[in-house]
């Protein structure tokens, strides 16, 4: 939909879905439901924002299908086929040979098992256009995921008999946000063209998560951690990482025949040790378009004829968020005896060397079209090498 006004002008679309599917075990099953919000606003032609937010909640019906002899689809083929489904007083029959396989219908109906996933996705931007050419954008984006996770086998179950009854929690969240902001300028002076960006931007992502499990239930009726009478496990864990970056790229083309793009960019990690933070990746690229050279241009067969050749860096920081620090373990599984005595001991020595791995690339390629590009075939060599490695090495 769209509605102005003098020199505004809003644009924007509501949508929204639901899906709602059985699965293919009986007992499984997925529902979804999200919505979805795009407004643009244009304030006058030098100045304009927008935003954009996505909504959804899922619910997973989840059955244990594990290979055991209480997963639903392992107990249907461990259950000899004289077994009906229900006993004449209207309770679940089990194979009289082997009583302590589950009656796979009980198994997949009886249990709750089931996971709640609430997610948020939305970005807001304000971009402004103070001289021809020249636009400074600046956005903010956030990604918030909840997980709930709830488990009741309760002791009619063989699963859940020998504790009265079997209860597991598990809620989870991540929210991760994102800020950009550029500016960039195109000029043409005569039959020069040049595009130039620069950039910086931050992002972080945290998590945490809480799990506990409760046994011995009064009854089966309620099934919350409240009301097992022994609490079996309980743990929390909580982690985080950032990215600050400043980048730039410059593009220039001459008569669009000869161009040359040249970058480089600075991202420095929270995951790194402290001397080794930062890394640096330049790159640059050549083209050369033969194909628009005045001896090619009005060539009936050749269409497009183009070399091209490039170097440049990449990094990678795919490790653990805390690999460059020393790590402390917390907990009875760090003792000073065994009388179940919390304690602390040493996990991980640091690094703080630790940096980022690298991967440098040099290529050269040629595009070659002809009949008005209806055929195109495309060339390239490269030689890649990385440098740095991140792996984990044996300790000796």
């Amino acid at each position: 939909m769209t509605a102005s006004g003098g020199d505004a002008k809003t644009t924007f679309l509501v949508s929204g879905t639901y899906f709602n599917q059985d699965g293919i075990i009986l007992g499984s099953g997925y529902k979804r439901g999200s919505g979805r919000l795009n407004l643009e606003h244009k304030i006058s032609d030098k100045v304009k924002f927008g935003t954009n937010l996505t909504v959804s909640r899922s619910t997973s019906n989840r059955i244990n299908n594990d290979n055991n002899i209480y997963g639903v689809l392992s107990a249907a083929i461990l259950t000899g086929s004289q077994t009906p489904v229900y006993n004449a007083d209207g309770t679940y029959a089990h194979d009289p040979l082997n009583a302590s396989i589950e009656n796979p219908v009980a198994a997949a109906l009886v249990p709750t098992f089931t996971s709640v996933n609430t997610r948020a996705i939305g970005n807001v931007y304000l971009q402004v256009e103070p001289i021809q050419g020249l636009v400074l954008r600046s956005s903010v984006g956030g990604d918030y995921l909840n997980l709930q996770e709830n488990r009741f086998i309760p002791s009619t179950l063989n699963a859940g008999r020998a504790t009265s009854g079997l209860a597991n929690a598990n809620s989870r969240y991540d929210i991760a946000w994102l800020n950009e902001n550029t500016a960039t300028y195109n000029k043409a002076f005569g039959d020069h063209h040049v595009s130039l960006l620069l950039g910086q931007s931050a992002q972080k992502s945290a998590q945490q998560g809480i799990q506990a499990t409760a046994t011995t239930f009064a009854t089966n009726l309620i099934t919350q951690l409240a009301a097992g009478a022994v609490k079996q496990t309980a743990s929390s864990d909580a982690t985080q990482w950032t990215l600050l970056s400043y980048f730039s790229r410059l593009n220039y083309d001459y008569k669009g025949k000869y161009l040359v793009t040249a970058g480089i960019r600075g991202d420095g990690s929270s995951r790194f040790g402290a001397n080794n933070k930062y890394g640096y990746f330049p790159s640059v690229s050549l083209g050369w378009r033969i194909g628009q050279e005045a001896f090619l241009v009005d060539n009936p067969i050749v269409s497009e004829l183009k070399l091209r050749g490039g170097y440049g860096q990449t990094g990678n920081f795919n490790i653990g968020n805390f690999s460059s620090y020393t790590l402390y373990g917390v907990g009875s599984t760090y003792l000073a005896n065994y009388n179940n005595v919390a304690g602390l001991g040493i996990q991980q020595l640091g690094n703080p060397d630790l940096t980022w791995e690298k991967s440098a690339q040099v290529n050269i390629g040629v595009d070659f079209g002809v009949l008005n590009n209806r055929v195109l075939l495309s060339a390239n060599v490269f030689k890649s090498k990385t440098s740095a490695l991140l792996q984990n090495l044996p300790c000796h």
